[in-house]
């Protein structure tokens, strides 16, 4: 068993004071928005009250990124407010413009409405401002959240419930489509946590003075009340940021007057008073960065185990803080320790945050870490891992408004070869072509993944030949599959008759552990075997800390060639 002396000790902690130190100076850095660029957050005018509640929400998320304006998107005199909004900006310097939309579709009449105008605004202007315009508020993972929230304060028996999520804003057919769409988007990834006995979307117009839109949202009231009558407990959340002048002036008023005498549960809580509004802002400007060593920080995701090996395992990886600010998360996709991670780079200043998977496997919780950061938009999924058997899991989701990226995955890195030579090279006696070498590893209880676990082990054997100065007379990858029992056993038989052929041919057997740390296992299941056995893993060895920091530039540098796509 590996110790860390206690200078190594002190040194990793130094190294945690420096980081939690530089920190302070980094979040300067971050925060130090170039001035040529500026962020329009654009949301629909819904009168005084709507407007103040959206102004609070811009106000927080000001704080992080001072080069903001706040627009609303009026009926009259748009055109003329937003050429005058652009030409201060030009005044000020501004080269780059990055917009944020505060609708729940783009679909919505007011915002088709804003993009003409925008449009001819920026024709008038020609080059001298580049615009760029994020993602709505509705197709953000955080609207679905905030859904989330909405529903957890009334729902309490979704066996015996009926949820009605009622979202407004139509003037067509084609945005009440677009609207149902979105709010359909949004409720679906929650269907796995709030399973309801049943649920349905319906959309409000906006337009009610009008006959025909009048007569719509009586037919929508009237479906809500039918379904109230035959549901056990019916729930409606209002999902909307609709005209709001004050309390009595607005769309909840209307709600509430349809509804008055049903059975229909609902809160008049509109997305513009939870303050996952202003992250989503926070976040979608991030979009827009590029990453770089300042605004960026990066969770190293491991496996973990005792104390000593996570010591290990960060004294080996911390010098990776002169380049990056780090967070060291020892867990399996446990997402209310990734959200600590997240949540102290960002106390930080990170506006940008990689999430790097340390495991074997590429595939190792990469789906669930994407459903946690909102990369995947289905919530419910097989997940596995060499711990769990398939299933159906609803994964948590990490809040934050900071841009969320996760890589990962060692596979067979050319570089882990000259570790496992040199460890192979450390148990030989000189003679390596008259020796065979095992590349033992953990292994995977799917065969298909263990496949895979093969196929990486026995592609790195290859390389190890090549750099060899005396190649081995054969390097062969086997896994122990130790998690699963039955599966164990049938591993084990195999490499007994690997280790009796090679006796049988003359050979001598070594066995090296090809593993992120050790000692794992190998000893006490290969013991009888007698073979000698290094079982060091790839800790401490400079390579891994190499691979990692090739990794998260490779990042970098990807991310420096994308950009935006206009509209």
């Amino acid at each position: 068993m590996k110790t860390l002396s206690i200078f190594a000790q002190g040194v990793v902690l130094a190294t945690l004071l420096f980081v939690s130190l530089t920190g302070s100076i980094t979040c300067m850095a971050a925060n130090d928005i170039v001035s040529k660029t500026s962020y329009l957050v654009v949301a629909p005018d819904r009168g005084f009250l709507g407007n103040k509640t959206i102004e609070e929400r811009f106000q927080e998320y000001r704080r992080l990124y001072p080069n903001a304006q706040l627009f609303f998107m009026t009926r009259r005199m748009q055109l003329v407010r937003l050429k005058q909004t652009i030409q201060s900006l030009l005044g000020s310097g501004t080269q780059q413009l990055n917009l944020l939309p505060v609708v729940l579709s783009k679909q919505e009449k007011s915002w088709k409405e804003f993009e003409k105008d925008l449009k001819a605004v920026q024709t008038e202007i020609g080059p001298k401002l580049n615009i760029q315009v994020g993602s709505s508020f509705g197709s953000s993972y955080l609207a679905s959240e905030l859904l989330r929230d909405r529903i957890a304060q009334i729902s309490h028996d979704v066996k015996t419930e009926h949820l009605t999520l009622l979202g407004w804003g139509a003037t067509d057919e084609q945005s009440e489509a677009g609207l149902r769409d979105s709010l359909t988007r949004l409720l679906k990834p929650l269907l796995c946590e709030y399973s309801f006995a049943s649920w349905s979307v319906e959309v409000l117009w906006s337009n009610n003075e009008e006959p025909s839109a009048s007569r719509r949202n009586q037919e929508t009231f009237r479906r809500i009340i039918d379904q109230a009558a035959r549901s056990s407990r019916p729930l409606l959340v209002p999902y909307f940021l609709g005209h709001r002048a004050e309390s009595h002036m607005s769309v909840e008023a209307l709600v509430r007057k349809e509804l008055t005498g049903s059975r229909v549960e609902w809160k008049p809580e509109m997305p513009d008073e939870h303050p996952l509004l202003a992250q989503w802002m926070s976040r979608a400007s991030a979009a827009f960065l590029k990453p770089n060593s300042q605004n960026m920080g990066v969770v190293i995701l491991s496996h973990g185990s005792d104390q000593i090996w996570n010591e290990e395992l960060s004294s080996a990886l911390l010098p990776l803080a002169t380049e990056y600010d780090i967070e060291i998360s020892f867990n399996m996709g446990d997402p209310r320790l990734l959200q600590d991670a997240v949540n102290r780079l960002e106390s930080r200043g990170k506006n940008i945050i990689l999430i790097y998977r340390l495991f074997g496997l590429k595939s190792s919780f990469a789906d669930s870490i994407k459903e946690m950061i909102g990369a995947s938009q289905e919530r419910e999924t097989l997940h596995k891992n060499h711990h769990q058997s398939e299933g159906h899991i609803c994964q948590s989701r990490i809040r934050s408004g900071s841009r969320l990226e996760t890589i990962g995955g060692l596979e067979d890195h050319p570089l882990l070869a000259d570790v496992l030579l040199e460890r192979a090279l450390s148990l030989s006696h000189g003679v390596p072509e008259n020796e065979t070498v095992l590349l033992v590893a953990h292994g995977a209880g799917a065969d298909d993944e263990d496949q895979h676990w093969q196929a990486l082990l026995t592609s790195l054997g290859q390389e190890m030949q090549r750099r060899a100065a005396r190649p081995f007379a054969n390097v062969m990858g086997l896994t122990l599959r130790e998690d699963w029992p039955e599966k164990r056993k049938e591993a084990l038989a195999r490499i007994e008759e690997v280790v009796r052929q090679a006796r049988t041919r003359g050979q001598r057997v070594v066995a090296v552990e090809a593993r992120i740390n050790g000692p794992g296992p190998t000893q006490r299941l290969l013991g009888h075997l007698e073979i000698p056995i290094n079982d060091d893993g790839l800790v401490p060895h400079p390579h891994l800390r190499r691979i990692v920091l090739e990794a998260i530039n490779s990042f970098v540098k990807l991310g420096e060639k994308q950009t935006q796509t206009l509209f």
